[in-house]
């Protein structure tokens, strides 16, 4: 294979993992945002019963 290809591939792997991590954090701290506010909403609908 031709040195400027493998160059190429390897980039586009570490590229696309850091995409992948970057994605993943941003939709777990997604899934933290709605666990909070659903946690209050119970905290705040106990509290009225």
């Amino acid at each position: 294979m031709e040195p400027l290809l493998i160059a190429f591939l390897i980039f586009d792997v570490i590229a696309l993992g850091i995409a992948l991590w970057w994605l993943g954090s941003r939709v777990r701290s997604k899934f933290d945002e709605v666990e909070e506010r659903h946690r209050r909403r119970w905290e705040q609908d106990s509290v009225e019963d």
